[in-house]
């Protein structure tokens, strides 16, 4: 049983990075990303910015690890000023509307929570994020340079929490690529200049799978809470406990003590669900919010874009602007009658349920685009002319090349790891799975693949620091090498 539930998880895994893969690379030979002369100078310069990383962090990692904790922060803290100072990012779209949330909290005058033509209503989970940022305006000020300061911070956190994580779970010479790898990932870094809950969120969920692995009950409980924390400014809170739940049951089928691994499941959940149940009453409470911001007002928007997007809406609306959207639309013409507005949602998912053929095929479009295109963070960074400057679109298109070889090189990983019997990363196999799996019923965008990158990226960090070991290895034994 042991072998077949580990064969069963890695071949999973593996059927969705050969996916991840192909898309990725379709998507960028379609847009030019790999193709001709430049797409393959940006898979060379992917190559050798993955190269150079992991081999600068395994020469300084083995001088100690101390010095190579203050080099990860230094790599991370670097490409992260010269990306801030490159982007001069102005918030835009939602993040400029949750900014505007934040301040009114911050000094007292949030009134929108109670307003149903709102965007704080409408969307009324986004008000945890809104009180999140808040409480970092009144800590930091509303300064944008003191905001980002704040992100920087999450970005090289998440960056030594991950070699903490893998070095738990795996190796520490792995741990020290992985992070260095993720420091130095495109797609990551180009979104550090936007106010952005996704930043702080990660650090979160690195620190609560720390916990989950660290394995003491304590630590289940302390994960719960630490999840729930993150699910106020990010709400995948659930989808988190629901993987590492179902990490506790893979467990009970391969490590044997199922009474010790099934308890877990209960004290996770559990404290997870009275983290969120004493966020929503601190904030009613509070009168920022009028109920609970776990209970969605609009609890199926997401499923209705998610199993055919007619631009979120029911009746063909198009969205003006962050807070004039399709569903603002949609609600105004039932005059904000929100009981009726999701019965006609559940009605339309069940249209959608009964013609699953064009449902499905809407659904495998859509999932095809989310694992392969290329990650569109960089967009709302970036203002101006900026975006059309050859400079941004090759560092974007190297991103993308980046993204393909990391895909490879955790299909590598996971192949192996079909053979062996160390069942280190199958925490991270189900959490790459979940991540990615969870968006079939809902909206996909590349951004929201956010998460799911840590995951690849460690699972490409064993593969390549094996690489690196060889060549490393060629090299002593080469008597002409330098």
């Amino acid at each position: 049983m042991t072998i077949a539930l580990r064969r069963s998880l890695y071949g999973l895994c593996f059927l969705l990075l050969l996916c991840m893969a192909l898309s990725a690379i379709v998507h960028g030979v379609r847009d030019n990303a790999v193709m001709g002369f430049a797409g393959v100078a940006g898979v060379l310069i992917a190559v050798a910015v993955s190269a150079l990383g992991a081999s600068l962090a395994t020469i300084v990692h083995r001088r100690g690890r101390r010095l190579y904790l203050v080099f990860l922060v230094l790599l991370s803290g670097t490409i992260c000023l010269f990306w801030n100072l490159y982007a001069q990012t102005v918030p835009v779209s939602d993040y400029q509307v949750l900014l505007q949330g934040a301040t009114a909290i911050a000094r007292g005058t949030f009134t929108e929570g109670a307003d149903k033509t709102s965007y704080f209503y409408i969307y009324n989970f986004q008000i945890g994020v809104a009180a999140y940022l808040g409480l970092i305006v009144k800590l930091l000020s509303d300064n944008l340079t003191s905001l980002k300061l704040a992100e920087a911070l999450y970005l090289i956190g998440s960056a030594l929490m991950l070699y903490v994580l893998v070095a738990t779970a795996m190796s520490a010479s792995v741990a020290a690529v992985a992070a260095a790898l993720y420091a130095t990932l495109i797609v990551v870094f180009t979104g550090s200049s936007i106010i952005n809950n996704q930043h702080a969120s990660l650090l979160l969920l690195l620190i609560g799978l720390y916990l989950v692995l660290k394995g003491a009950m304590w630590h289940v409980i302390a994960a719960g809470v630490v999840f729930g924390v993150m699910n106020l400014i990010r709400p995948i809170g659930a989808v988190t406990v629901a993987a590492v739940c179902l990490y506790f049951l893979y467990q009970m089928g391969t490590a044997g003590r199922r009474r010790q691994w099934a308890v877990r499941i209960p004290l996770l959940a559990a404290a997870f669900l009275l983290a969120v149940w004493a966020f929503d009453i601190a904030l009613v409470h509070t009168g920022i919010a009028p109920d609970p911001v776990s209970q969605s007002h609009l609890p199926y928007f997401k499923v209705v874009i998610g199993l055919d997007d007619n631009h979120g809406s029911l009746f063909g609306h198009e969205t003006v602007d962050a807070r004039k959207t399709s569903v603002y639309f949609d609600l105004q013409q039932l005059g904000f009658d929100y009981k009726g507005y999701n019965d006609a949602q559940a009605q339309y998912i069940l249209q959608r349920a009964r013609d699953y053929g064009s449902t499905l095929s809407y659904v495998a479009r859509k999932m095809w685009y989310f694992v392969g295109e290329k990650d569109n963070q960089y967009v709302f960074a970036l203002n101006g002319n900026k975006l059309s400057q050859r400079p941004l679109i090759a560092l974007i298109n190297v991103g993308q090349a980046q993204y393909v070889l990391l895909l490879l090189a955790a299909l590598v990983t996971v192949s192996v790891r079909l053979k062996r019997s160390d069942d280190g990363s199958a925490l991270f196999a189900i959490l790459l799975l979940t991540f990615i799996l969870a968006h079939i019923p809902v909206e996909a965008q590349p951004r929201y693949r956010y998460e799911a990158y840590i995951f690849v990226v460690i699972f490409a960090a064993e593969s390549i620091y094996h690489l690196v070991e060889k060549a490393s290895q060629i090299r002593r034994r080469d008597p002409a090498s330098p």
